[in-house]
């Protein structure tokens, strides 16, 4: 079983944006919090939607459309369509993402989450 590793962690390149009406002085702590749950749940829905349909089909679904990899030793992969192609190309990757945290920057329009994750090839 061959084990791939990438040098930031695929969900990272999920950019999550929000356009964020007021300032951020003025947003309430409970709007961030909300926004950090709201990028967990789809960085988990993410999670599941690649076990149930594969890696290569959550990053075409998820990914924003300027998304970048940077693949182990490799040159940035840039785009959805080029970064679902990568995947694509290594047929039989299982990916298992378990999210445990989500920042939310002060104005609002840039979050992200951390998490611990194992990309593995179910090919001989």
């Amino acid at each position: 079983m061959a084990l791939f590793r990438f040098s930031v962690l695929p969900a990272l390149c999920l950019t999550i944006l929000r356009c964020a009406s007021a300032p951020a002085s003025t947003a309430p702590a409970s709007a961030a919090s909300a926004d950090r749950g709201a990028i967990l749940r789809a960085d988990e829905e993410f999670a599941r939607f690649a076990q149930e349909r594969g890696v290569a089909d959550a990053f075409a679904v998820y990914a924003a459309e300027g998304a970048t990899i940077l693949p182990n030793g490799g040159n940035p992969v840039r785009g959805r369509e080029a970064v679902r192609a990568l995947f694509a190309s290594s047929s039989g990757t299982v990916l298992t993402w378990k999210p445990f945290a989500a920042e939310v920057s002060r104005s609002g329009d840039l979050g992200y989450t951390l998490g611990t994750y194992e990309s593995r090839s179910t090919d001989a």
